[in-house]
């Protein structure tokens, strides 16, 4: 089940929440009054790969993925999230492991975040 991690309000006033357990991670960017859901980024492990989809109402959708660049040696290499040219979808299995972990959203947050979740479904 998810568990919020922080609610920090940004500098520009939108309030942003950070929710996880041992398969997700949910970050939400939210108007500063709380009421408006702004955008998403659901982090997730798909076929042996991290991934990130994130929605905001302005662009949409978009997909991540983590890349390794550069590191050495004894040096550790920076792992980034770089945006990924195919489609955005969501592994059919992925999304029932979500609804159950995200329970304990608040059920207008959950609601809206599981129908945009369902437009990726495959």
């Amino acid at each position: 089940m998810l568990r919020e991690a922080t609610k920090i309000h940004t500098v520009d006033g939108q309030v942003r929440r950070w929710f996880y357990d041992t398969s997700f991670d949910l970050i939400l960017w939210l108007t500063p009054d709380e009421i408006t859901l702004e955008g998403f980024e659901l982090c997730y492990t798909q076929v042996n790969s991290e991934t990130a989809v994130r929605w905001n109402h302005a662009e949409g959708f978009s997909t991540f993925g983590l890349n390794s660049e550069g590191g050495h040696g004894k040096h550790k290499a920076t792992t980034v999230l770089t945006q990924r040219q195919d489609p955005p979808l969501l592994d059919a299995s992925a999304l029932a492991k979500f609804q159950v972990a995200s329970l304990t959203l608040d059920a207008p947050l959950r609601n809206f975040i599981l129908a945009k979740l369902e437009e990726l479904r495959i």
